[in-house]
């Protein structure tokens, strides 16, 4: 049997709609998190079968997701954001490295730290570059999604994680 919940807004006994948006938003959020780190222990648990790239890959591309930092937040509370790249990406990533240390040794893991330097590094540069592009003359982007498609990079966040990252990783 089908059940269909109908959401009554703004009414005296009922909470206001920005209320059940804030929750909706949270709990996709808290889903998102749940998935996101489900898929990677999937991944890794699958590691006889598939090897390490697959879960290696998705990491990547979870690095490289949260290197775009297209600026999605939510805000829980007034004067609260939380940005989805920061609270839904690197946790995740953090996690597999975590699992990768834990289960598979030190060796493992820096290899995936090395991996996700060179790809941060990799993906500085690329958005540098057609950023570089655009500002010239006699270039643009079909349609409407120039700033979604190419973000401007926020050097200074992606280069002091780059720099914590690499001085951990040259001091032992």
């Amino acid at each position: 049997m089908l059940y269909l919940i109908k959401i009554q807004y703004h009414t005296e006994s009922s909470p206001a709609p920005i209320q059940v948006s804030r929750v909706m938003n949270i709990v996709l959020l808290v889903v998102c998190i749940l998935a996101l780190n489900i898929f990677l222990l999937l991944l890794h648990y699958y590691n006889t079968r598939l090897g390490i790239a697959p879960f290696l890959l998705t990491m990547g591309a979870l690095i490289v997701l949260a290197q775009v930092q297209a600026g999605i937040y939510i805000e829980p509370t007034p004067d609260l954001f939380l940005f989805l790249s920061s609270t839904v990406l690197i946790p995740s990533v953090l996690a597999g490295i975590l699992v990768l240390y834990v289960v598979n040794g030190t060796a493992t893991a820096r290899l995936a730290i090395n991996y996700i330097i060179l790809l941060s590094i990799t993906v500085l540069f690329i958005q540098t570059m057609f950023r570089l592009q655009l500002s010239l003359p006699d270039s643009g982007i079909m349609g409407q999604a120039g700033d979604i498609m190419t973000p401007v990079a926020d050097v200074r966040t992606t280069l002091s994680g780059l720099a914590a990252f690499i001085v951990d990783k040259i001091g032992r």
